[in-house]
C-alpha cells in the first residue's frame, strides 16, 4: 500500500522474535484508520522462528510494507523505514508498544490542525509499572532544546517533508545494536529542530503504551556515556554544561566507578571515540 496522501506513516523497527505478538496485534488495532499506513523493518538477527513466513504474509495481506534487514543497529533500521514513508508525518516505533485506540483518533485530529507548521509533535508515552500507568514525558507548553533531552524516540512524530528537506537522519553510530547504545532520538530531534527552523510541539495525549519493564530500559553498555557527554555538548550553553555535570555525578554513583565520569567528559569535550 502506498503511503502517498496519508496523514501518518508508522515505521516499526523490530526483530522477528517479538513482531508476531506485538506488531500484528497493533496493526489489527489501527487497521480501521484510513489516514494511517505502515512500514515494518524486521532485523533478521534471530531468523529462527518456524512461523516467520506466515507472519510476513499476514502483514503483507494487511497492506504493510515488510522489509528484512541484516542486524546493523536500530538507527539504521529506522532510517531505512523512514526512507520508505511518504505520509505527511512519520512515527518511529519499537516492537513492544500497543496503541490506545480512542487516543489515536484524537491524535489524528491534532496532526491535521498542525499541518506543516511544526517539525515534530511530542506525545506522552505510558509505561506499566507495578500495575500503574506512568508517563515518560509530561507535556510542556513549549518544547525548548533542553526539553528534547527527555524525549523518547517512540514519542516523536515528525514532519516527513521537513526531515527530508533538512536531510536529517538518525545517526547510525548511536542507538541499540551499536557501540554507543543511546541518545539517537535526542540527537535526531535536536538537529531536526535547528536545521528546519520549525518548532517542536507537544500534546497531553498518550496514544501508546510501552510494554517492556524498567530492567529492559536500563543502559545497555557504559559506552552510551560517551554519547551522553556528546549530546550535552550539542545542547550547549549553561544547560548543556549542567546536564553533563548532572550525568557525571549520577552515573559515577550508579556505576561506582570514576570511569563513567571520564567517559561523559570525553564525549562532552571530544565527541565519540573513533
Amino acid at each position: 500500500m502506498s503511503s502517498q496522501g496519508k496523514l501518518l506513516s508508522l515505521c516499526f523497527s523490530c526483530d522477528d522474535r517479538n513482531y508476531k505478538s506485538t506488531i500484528t496485534e497493533s496493526l489489527k488495532m489501527i487497521s480501521k484508520f484510513d489516514d494511517i499506513d505502515c512500514v515494518v523493518i524486521v532485523q533478521d538477527l534471530y531468523k529462527t522462528l518456524d512461523n516467520t513466513e506466515f507472519d510476513i504474509q499476514f502483514l503483507e495481506n494487511k497492506g504493510v510494507n515488510v522489509i528484512y534487514q541484516s542486524g546493523s543497529g536500530l538507527s539504521r533500521s529506522r532510517n531505512l523505514g523512514v526512507s520508505l514513508c511518504n505520509g505527511e508525518y512519520t512515527w518511529v516505533l519499537d516492537g513492544d508498544v500497543t496503541f490506545r485506540l480512542g487516543v489515536i483518533s484524537e491524535l489524528l485530529g491534532v496532526l491535521k490542525n498542525y499541518s506543516s507548521a511544526i517539525c515534530a509533535l511530542i506525545v506522552s508515552v505510558l509505561a506499566i509499572e507495578d500495575g500503574n500507568y506512568l508517563k515518560y514525558f509530561r507535556t510542556k507548553e513549549a518544547i525548548w532544546d533542553f526539553h528534547i533531552m527527555r524525549v523518547l524516540s517512540i514519542g516523536i512524530i515528525f514532519n516527513r517533508r521537513a526531515q527530508a528537506f533538512s536531510n536529517v537522519w538518525f545517526d547510525e553510530r548511536l542507538g541499540l545494536g551499536t557501540l554507543y547504545g543511546g541518545t539517537e532520538e535526542n540527537d535526531f530531534l535536536l538537529r531536526l529542530k535547528r536545521a528546519s527552523g520549525l518548532s517542536v510541539a507537544s500534546t497531553s495525549l498518550a496514544p501508546l503504551v510501552h510494554t517492556s519493564d524498567s530492567a529492559e530500559r536500563s543502559i545497555p553498555t557504559l559506552n552510551v556515556l560517551y554519547a551522553r557527554g556528546r549530546i550535552a555538548r550539542q545542547l550547549g550553553g549553561f544547560f548543556g554544561l549542567a546536564l553533563a555535570g548532572y550525568w557525571v555525578i549520577r552515573f559515577s554513583v550508579r556505576e561506582r566507578t570514576l570511569k563513567a565520569a571520564k567517559m561523559i567528559c570525553y564525549g562532552y569535550f571530544k565527541g565519540l571515540p573513533l
